[in-house]
């Protein structure tokens, strides 16, 4: 269902981590900061999509297997499905406090000129 999505922006993925590795050998600068983080931002974003797809499989797991009375089977979509409940938001939670010192950082960057 959400594949096409995945596969969609797995180049762009590849490209910023192939792009970031090549940095390392540059000196710091704000445009190698804001590289990286935008590819913080594609790597949480495809983490996210991969949730969602986990999730969605779920769902449809649950719904097979309650049609076909396999209630055990159901029992571990449902506890699979709750398991990424708890890491989606972790995974929030820690976007929110990442966000939050990344803004720092731009800040202090721009204040220093660089």
């Amino acid at each position: 269902m959400y594949w096409h999505v995945l596969i969609k922006y797995q180049p762009l993925l590849h490209h910023t981590t192939h792009t970031q590795h090549h940095t390392h050998t540059i000196p710091s600068s704000p445009q190698v900061r804001e590289l990286d983080l935008a590819q913080n931002r594609v790597h949480d974003t495809m983490r996210r999509i991969h949730m969602v797809v986990d999730r969605s499989s779920c769902i449809d797991g649950v719904r097979d297997a309650l049609s076909e009375g396999d209630l055990e089977r159901a029992a571990q979509c449902v506890a699979r499905f709750l398991e990424l409940e708890e890491a989606t938001r972790d995974i929030a939670d820690a976007s929110s406090t990442q966000a939050q010192e990344q803004r720092q950082v731009h800040c202090l960057c721009v204040r220093r000129g660089g």
